[in-house]
């Protein structure tokens, strides 16, 4: 290849056109994370999950910013990654890195890709309309946890330049890293009463011993 010809395609490697030895083709590094509240009834604060998804070749790491939590844990699997926790009572700060001792996990919030996830968005879940929409989060990651007092504001993403941001591995041969873009979706629900519960699970037993007794009178009718 002539120096000309090298010097562009370095070029074009570097604005993304031409993709980098094991990255993924055709992909700009995009993140979201949703911050979801479970409420409990009447208002009596409530527990809180954070979950990532990403696309190309997986999370590298990310900032997390939440005011109006009173605990805070990280919940991402110790083979995936670590970090910290920060602040209490009014919010918190979490910082999350994604191991780079090999085998490097590349694929981590990919949804579909290398990483299993079992996580399957919640039922009832209503996203606030103050917030980005990003969809569905079934197949991302888990990142942390925690609780929330009642008497006061939900928790919700600090505002301004911090809230989320993240990091992301550029290919699958190094750890070479990149800051992407990032969603911040807020979703929340309801949580039974869990006399209501009971209530719904005797409907159910009742439902189903009278079509038992209903279909046993008309075998006998035959």
């Amino acid at each position: 290849m002539t120096a000309r010809g090298l010097s562009l395609t370095v070029l074009l490697t570097a604005v993304g056109l031409i993709a980098a030895p094991g990255a993924a083709v055709g992909q700009s590094l995009f993140s979201a994370f949703s911050l979801d509240l479970f409420v409990n009834p009447n208002g009596s604060g409530g527990s809180w999950q954070i979950v990532g998804k990403t696309t190309s070749v997986g999370f590298a790491g990310m900032d997390l910013s939440l005011g109006n939590t009173e605990t805070a844990t990280i919940v991402i699997p110790a083979e995936l990654g670590s970090g910290a926790v920060s602040g209490v009572g009014f919010g918190h700060y979490i910082s999350i890195n994604i191991n780079t001792t090999p085998p490097v996990p590349y694929g981590v919030g990919v949804i579909g890709g290398p990483i299993p996830s079992s996580y399957v968005d919640p039922p009832g879940l209503q996203t606030s309309a103050a917030w980005d929409n990003a969809g569905s989060f079934t197949g991302g990651v888990v990142l942390a946890e925690g609780t929330y007092l009642s008497g006061g504001p939900s928790p919700s993403w600090s505002t301004g330049a911090g809230g989320a941001s993240s990091r992301m591995f550029l290919n699958t041969t190094s750890t070479d890293m990149g800051t992407a873009r990032a969603l911040k979706q807020l979703r929340y629900v309801v949580v039974p009463e869990p006399a209501s519960a009971s209530l719904a699970g005797m409907a159910i037993v009742g439902i189903l011993a009278a079509s038992q007794r209903r279909l046993a009178r008309s075998r006998s009718e035959r």
